[in-house]
C-alpha cells in the first residue's frame, strides 16, 4: 500500500507544524522562565518524535506496518517519560525517557537506511 503524493504532502506539512509548534512552546516557554529546561528538551524530543513517525510511516512503508508504528510508538513513549518525569520531578524517569529516546533513534536509522 502507498499514499498518493497529495497525502504524504499533507501529512508532511502537518508533521512540521506539529514539530515547529512543540519547539517554540519549548523554547518560548524556558525563555519566559515558565518552563524549565529540561521540558523544553522535552519538546524538542517531540518534535524530533513527531518528524521521524511522520517519516517512518509514509516514506518507508505503509502506516500500518507494525514496525513504522511501533518506531512511532517509541518516539511517544520516550516524550511521555521525559516529560512525565520533568513534571512529577521524578529524575529516573527522565533519564528512561532520555534512553528510550536513544533507542528509537537508533530503531528508525536501522528501518530507514539499514536495508
Amino acid at each position: 500500500m502507498h499514499a498518493s503524493k497529495r497525502s504524504v504532502d499533507l501529512s508532511t506539512g502537518a508533521a512540521v507544524f506539529l514539530a515547529c509548534a512543540a519547539v517554540v512552546a519549548g523554547v518560548g516557554g524556558w525563555y519566559r522562565g515558565t518552563v524549565p529546561v529540561d521540558m523544553a528538551v522535552g519538546a524538542g524530543m517531540l518534535a524530533v518524535g513527531v518528524l521521524a513517525s511522520q517519516r517512518t510511516m509514509w516514506l518507508h512503508g505503509s502506516p500500518t506496518e507494525a514496525g513504522a508504528l511501533s518506531n512511532a510508538g517509541l518516539f511517544a513513549l520516550a516524550t511521555g517519560a521525559k516529560i512525565g518525569g520533568v513534571d512529577l520531578g521524578i529524575a529516573p524517569m527522565e533519564t528512561a525517557g532520555e534512553a528510550l529516546f536513544l533507542i528509537a533513534i537508533a530503531y528508525y536509522l536501522v528501518r530507514a537506511y539499514g536495508r
